[in-house]
């Protein structure tokens, strides 16, 4: 290389080393605990808190997958860094009470239908509706004509499920 030598213009010269994070962003302080089980989080905000890898993804696939879970001892199971896993129902409603936003999961739509079909309360003359279509179907079909295998099954056109018998 000649003395003489400059640098392209298009190259970076006045970078900061090390790159400045950028301001305005929530980051969770480094070594900041989980708020939901006590571990050490992660370096930033999951969800709208402090949470540890395994909060997070805990967190998200009990949303994304519409999940619901029931607690042995009425919900006064305690969560720590040892014992997080013993009680979902627990763990969970300790993600909610932390602050963590359900709106903040990203969904597809047939997975935003999903949960909002959850949370609802399932309407009683829709229920009674399906029953009765479902015995209709039964009605028109014969065991010889629906066996699969082992099995006998009425598939409900217009309906949510399948029936195996």
């Amino acid at each position: 290389m000649s003395a003489d030598a400059q640098p392209n213009p298009k190259q970076r010269a006045n970078v900061a080393y090390p790159p400045e994070p950028p301001i305005g962003r929530d980051k969770a302080a480094v070594g900041a605990l989980c708020v939901v089980c006590g571990d050490r989080a992660c370096s930033h905000l999951y969800y709208g808190v402090a949470a540890c890898h395994g909060c997070k993804c805990f967190f998200w696939r009990t949303v994304k997958s519409g999940l619901s879970y029931s607690c042995r001892f009425d919900g006064r199971c305690s969560i720590s860094t040892a014992g997080r896993n013993a009680c979902r129902y627990c763990r969970f409603n300790r993600c909610l009470k932390s602050g963590m936003k359900l709106e903040a999961v990203r969904m597809d739509k047939k997975n935003e239908k999903l949960l909002k079909r959850k949370r609802s309360d399932v309407d009683s003359d829709e229920f009674d509706e399906n029953q009765e279509n479902i015995e209709t179907i039964k009605s028109h079909y014969t065991e010889d004509s629906l066996i699969l295998g082992d099995k006998a099954v009425i598939m409900n056109r217009g309906l949510r499920n399948v029936r195996v018998f």
